[in-house]
């Protein structure tokens, strides 16, 4: 074999193991010493170059199997300088300790696996691995700067990614920067994996990144003290993300804990006993967030937020299937726990704790507000529309027309055209309670139109009043008939005197309340103007008939459907 110019002459007994390891497609096993014992040992026959293992990849000691160069429990030193190497065969560095950080930029391996090995920082931007790659089982990097303790950026790995169980530091920027990553397989972030950063890229940071899989997240700790936790805007996963049992993010500021503003996922968002914490920020920032199924907040997950945001920002979301929040446990200093400001989903299942009694004064839980002018939605699930109503009458910051009229929406498409109407009676006493109807007069008359007419919801009422105002008019009539004004007259009597009959009486207090009709009683029996009770009377009746003219108006315009206009 020639060797090649460059190649390392002085090669040690371990590195000659080594070789002809790979060669015959054999781990070599260095010591059996752990990577935290390793970083301080200085025996020779535990150490190989980071040289050495550039110089098999290259192909400069010969053809190596295709099993790949397999390295275990090795003291890696000098530099592991990679970048740009097209290797034909995959490279394992299991439970190995690297001194110096590891550059694999732009590096091409078959599979890559370093599962257990201990790195002061891994630089692998634009790095392709067409298999899958793995940073698992105890793998540590310690970093600093805005690089990232690992760097992926623009990475692409045609099989799945792994990092569950690694452990990730870097106080001076991103523990993982994984921007613009693309990941055909799945994406895990399990079984204890932690990440420690700092600043406004994230602790993780997966912006723009696309994973063609599962985005999957368990028993993790991801944690950042000056940005988000999981920075993950406009990231696209094809599939589901799943975020369960033992998952705390931890971030600060108003990009929240969990950033997912304008993310696209093709399948559900499903976080199961998670943990969001931000002492200064919203928890989850979703806005403009698109999910081709369901988003599933419950089972334990809480979000505990600060600052004045919202606990959780779902503003312009689009979720095709549930929004569902049942069991979720949200507590936060800001104007609203929950913002689903021109939101969409097909039906929404509250969290129970945002729903308590209702009372005539609002209720104690005032202050646990909700934002959802312009939410839509197909129906209300896990608590009654009743419950959704009373959130919208003392659980929103202002009169709001919108949301009422989507409840009613979703009552009336459900055959319920009763409850509809009472949701537009409702919104409309909030209207005058909180919204802008004028001053005192124009106050007075919107209860007045209430009251008689159901704000046009409920015409019967004004129906019901014609007729007691009629009744009133007839009474007036007889009444009027009874009030004597001197010898044998009375104020209402005969044109030629003489009493009316009773009858004639009743008669006369109906005709003259009609507004239009006449009955012709008055040519028998009328009020006698001349007499100052017959003129009290008729301007008594005069009231009548203009309660009757406002009365007829509000029927009209009610049964026709006139003043069925929402403001």
């Amino acid at each position: 074999m020639a060797e090649h110019p460059g190649m390392l002459a002085d090669l040690t007994y371990s590195e000659k193991e080594l070789i002809r390891s790979a060669r015959l497609g054999l781990w070599y096993t260095a010591s059996a010493l752990a990577p935290e014992d390793l970083v301080t040992c200085d025996e020779p026959d535990h150490q190989v170059r980071g040289e050495v293992i550039r110089e098999l990849l290259l192909g400069w000691h010969g053809e190596v199997d295709p099993r790949g160069v397999r390295v275990a429990n090795a003291r890696i030193t000098g530099e592991l300088d990679v970048r740009y190497v097209t290797a034909s065969v995959g490279l394992y560095l299991r439970e190995c300790v690297v001194d110096q950080p590891a550059l694999f930029n732009n590096a091409r391996f078959p599979r890559l696996d370093m599962s257990g090995t201990h790195v002061p920082g891994l630089a692998a931007t634009g790095l392709r691995v067409d298999g899958a790659l793995h940073l698992r089982q105890g793998f540590t990097a310690t970093g600093v700067g805005q690089r990232g303790a690992v760097n992926l950026v623009g990475a692409s790995v045609g099989g799945s990614l792994s990092l569950s169980g690694a452990r990730l530091t870097n106080d001076s920027g991103p523990a993982l920067h994984a921007e613009r990553i693309t990941v055909d397989g799945t994406m895990r972030l399990r079984k204890g994996f932690t990440a420690i950063g700092s600043g406004i890229e994230g602790a993780v940071n997966l912006s723009i990144a696309h994973i063609g899989g599962v985005l999957m997240m368990r028993e993790a700790q991801i944690t950042n003290t000056s940005g988000p936790g999981l920075q993950a805007g406009q990231v696209r996963v094809d599939g589901s993300v799943k975020v369960r049992g033992g998952v705390v993010m931890t971030g600060h500021g108003h990009r929240g804990a969990l950033h997912l503003v304008g993310a696209r996922i093709g399948g559900s968002l499903s976080m199961e006993g998670t943990h969001l914490v931000n002492p200064d920020g919203p928890a989850l920032h979703a806005e403009r967030l698109r999910v081709d199924d369901r988003v599933i907040l419950r089972a334990g997950f809480t979000a505990t937020s600060g600052g004045t945001e919202s606990s959780l920002i779902f503003k312009g979301a689009h979720v095709a299937g549930a929004l569902e929040f049942a069991d979720a446990h949200l507590d936060g200093a800001g104007e609203f726990l929950l913002n689903l400001d021109s939101a969409q989903c097909a039906y929404v299942v509250l969290p129970a704790d945002l729903i308590c009694p209702d009372s005539r004064d609002g209720c104690p839980g005032k202050a646990r507000r909700i934002f959802v002018d312009g939410f839509t939605y197909t129906d209300v699930a896990g608590v009654g529309w009743q419950d959704w109503l009373h959130l919208l009458r003392f659980h929103t910051h202002t009169y709001l027309p919108q949301p009422y009229r989507q409840l009613a929406a979703t009552r009336s498409a459900a055959g319920h055209d009763g409850d509809a109407r009472r949701i537009l009676i409702t919104q409309q006493r909030d209207h005058r309670a909180r919204g802008d109807v004028g001053g005192p007069m124009s106050r007075f008359a919107h209860f007045v139109w209430g009251a008689l007419a159901g704000y046009g919801y409920r015409t019967s009422r004004t129906a019901v009043a014609l007729v007691l105002v009629l009744l009133l008019a007839a009474g007036l009539g007889w009444w009027a008939g009874n009030t004597p004004t001197g010898p044998a007259s009375f104020a209402a009597q005969r044109p030629t005197g003489g009493s009316c009959s009773t009858v004639e009486l009743f008669g006369l207090g109906i005709d003259r309340g009609l507004p239009l009709a006449s009955t012709g009683i008055r040519a028998k029996c009328d009020l006698d103007t001349a007499s100052q009770a017959g003129q009290w009377f008729t301007i008594g009746i005069w009231l009548l008939q203009a309660a009757l003219w406002a009365l007829a108006t509000l029927a009209l315009a009610g049964y026709t459907g006139l003043v069925r206009k929402v403001r």
